[in-house]
């Protein structure tokens, strides 16, 4: 985020092109030490010996790994004011205190022990944030997360899908509550534990259900009457419901919108989920999708790399600009603007 103080100096800092002496110099000046702490790539030594001059802890915590030379980790390592010092290490381990995810990398740092001890970690906090992070562990590892005695660590175990839930532990999950919403989002469902799920009484349980990809015809018509719109969302976006019931789904939420409804506002503006299945539909029936009244359609669509020049011709021409954004990152638009539309362009001059 640009500093909104010092606009020019934050930006010059963050400018690859900008040279050693002018971001040494931009180092006395706050905005443009927090410019330089966004910018991409490596430091040189003498810009890092500024920013430790004339910065404070806040400038130290980006400092770190790759982005600065070994010499300059060992500065700072050795620096002889522990705001400095230790900076780094508080603030990982204060995301950590504080639940908030953070890179397994950092924690490795930050802990001074690989990811295969921090697991272990006597701290139900910190093997919370491992299970967050290390999203390829082993199996082994993810079954001994879901055992874990501590409910946090249970539910950060099961918070993404590709540390995954094996089979014969899918119905203990399906019954403790710190998993259930979690799993029920993205494991295979037996109609009877679908059926379960559907009648807890549980809101969110019925939303994580209404989201899961692997849903049958069968049971994505039995949600079809669940008045809640984040589970009509959800429904409007599965693939086994044809366009006019996906029409009147959305229109039922965008009525209940209309009358004040912050569920439905929600729901409609702020939902996480895609209907990433369209990705791996034939390409036929993927360009029906291009008249999609519905902008999630249009944005899956934009994520593919595999259309004609007719439609990435109406993507950039979107009425939305979400969506025209996510078809100027199609891999033949990455080498710079002459590849882009001309009011792109237009827009960077």
């Amino acid at each position: 985020m640009t500093s909104l103080s010092h606009p020019q100096l934050s930006g010059l800092g963050r400018n690859p092109a900008a040279p050693q002496d002018v971001l040494v110099r931009l180092t006395a000046h706050k905005a443009g030490r927090h410019g330089i702490s966004l910018r991409p790539g490596r430091l040189e030594d003498a810009v890092v010996e500024a920013l430790l001059r004339h910065g404070d802890n806040s400038a130290a915590i980006r400092l770190r790994r790759d982005r600065i030379s070994a010499t300059m980790r060992r500065r700072i390592a050795e620096h002889p004011d522990p705001a400095i010092r230790d900076t780094y290490a508080d603030f990982v381990r204060s995301m950590v205190d504080s639940g908030v995810s953070i890179g397994i990398d950092p924690l490795e740092e930050a802990y001074g022990q690989p990811r295969t001890a921090l697991v272990s970690a006597p701290d139900p906090k910190l093997r919370a944030a491992v299970a967050r992070a290390w999203l390829d562990r082993p199996l082994t590892v993810q079954v001994g997360l879901l055992a874990d005695p501590d409910p946090q660590v249970r539910s950060a175990a099961t918070e993404h899908s590709e540390s995954g839930v094996p089979p014969e532990w899918r119905d203990r999950c399906l019954t403790d509550p710190a998993v259930r919403t979690n799993v029920a989002r993205y494991i295979p469902l037996t109609p009877a534990q679908f059926a379960r799920l559907l009648h807890s009484g549980e809101d969110e349980a019925c939303r994580a259900v209404a989201r899961n990809p692997h849903l049958s015809a069968g049971m994505v018509a039995r949600l079809l009457d669940v008045d809640d719109p984040a589970v009509r969302v959800a429904v409007a976006q599965s693939h086994h419901v044809d366009a006019d019931t996906r029409s009147r789904l959305y229109a039922l939420v965008e009525a209940e919108r209309a009358e004040g409804s912050i569920d439905a506002d929600v729901a409609l503006n702020w939902g996480t989920t895609r209907p990433t299945w369209l990705q791996r539909v034939p390409l036929r029936e993927r360009m029906t999708y291009l008249d999609c009244p519905f902008t999630t359609f249009r944005l899956v669509l934009a994520s593919c790399h595999d259309l004609p020049a007719e439609a990435w011709h109406r993507l950039d021409n979107d009425p939305d600009l979400a969506v025209r954004r996510a078809a100027a990152r199609r891999p033949n638009t990455s080498r710079g603007p002459p590849q882009l539309p001309p009011r792109y362009v237009a827009h960077a001059r």
